[in-house]
């Protein structure tokens, strides 16, 4: 049997120094279900950022009819950074 699969993703976003929050639209079942990669534009450098201490996510409450929901990151990103949500 075949499992169909794909990566959902949002993104990237280019940060601007002031906004903290990034929507995504994929459906999920749980916070932890999120991954927020930071990337520097400058060197390529990409970095995992950790759930409850980079950011917070909340979830729409209904997955099926609208899924997704908000990425809140704890500092704004600057103009340096791009933020994709896998």
């Amino acid at each position: 049997m075949t499992v169909a699969s794909s990566v959902s993703k949002s993104g990237p976003y280019t940060g601007d120094g002031a906004t903290k929050a990034f929507p995504f639209s994929f459906q999920i079942t749980q916070a932890s279900d999120v991954l927020v990669v930071s990337t520097v534009t400058t060197g390529g450098i990409a970095v995992d950022t950790e759930l409850t201490t980079g950011y917070t996510v909340a979830v729409n409450a209904d997955q099926t009819a609208s899924p997704g929901g908000t990425v809140t990151m704890t500092a704004a990103p600057d103009s340096s950074t791009q933020i994709t949500l896998l």
